[in-house]
């Protein structure tokens, strides 16, 4: 076995100018980036005085538009890892009396696949990216803005129970009628004007 540090023969002669000249231009490339970003002004951020600029599309903590939110729980069933949790209840009107809506950052994984589906368009993906927290209870995080009803919604819910219940009159009077009708009985006029003082 040959020690010497000189090739011996055309062939080995070869392959250690190749090695010489592949070492000289890897170490003048890596040296090229090296001196222009040397001659470039360092980008420091004082975190957390100074926020560090995040891309348009970038995918930090979540935010919910609760007053155009549905509870449809299509986000809470699109979730792969089940970190999304509902509860509300439902009130005539449309109206929802929220319990819940919160958001397990512990298992979380940015994925976006619970805002793609929201018919309504009311959860998003923010650009706040600080989850610092003492403790792992604390990345639970709600994402209700109120929680219960709020005034209006009990006016709503009130309208539309009477509105219900002026249907359902209105119904049983149409099928009064349609059963006088059927019974040969016709309702005279001074009838419906007795029953008018009545109400």
């Amino acid at each position: 076995m040959n020690f010497t540090s000189t090739p011996t023969g055309p062939l080995g002669l070869s392959r250690w100018l190749r090695n010489i000249v592949d070492t000289v231009r890897t170490t003048v490339i890596g040296m090229s980036i090296t001196i222009k970003y040397f001659f470039t002004k360092p980008v420091t951020y004082e975190y957390p005085e100074q926020r560090m600029p995040v891309a348009p599309r970038y995918r930090g903590l979540h935010y919910l538009e609760q007053d155009i939110c549905i509870a449809c729980r299509v986000c809470e069933k699109a979730c792969p890892i089940d970190c999304i949790e509902i509860r509300f209840e439902r009130h005539p009107g449309n109206v929802n009396e929220w319990f819940e809506f919160s958001l397990d950052y512990n298992k979380c994984m940015h994925c976006e696949l619970c805002c793609y589906p929201c018919p309504v368009d009311c959860i998003h993906m923010g650009r706040e990216y600080s989850l610092v927290k003492y403790d792992r209870s604390e990345l639970i995080v709600d994402l209700m803005a109120w929680d219960g009803m709020r005034d209006k919604d009990h006016v709503t819910i009130q309208a539309a129970i009477d509105k219900k219940k002026k249907k359902a009159e209105e119904a049983a009077a149409k099928k009064a009628a349609q059963a006088a009708k059927a019974a040969g009985y016709e309702p005279s006029a001074e009838d419906e004007n007795e029953g008018e003082d009545e109400e």
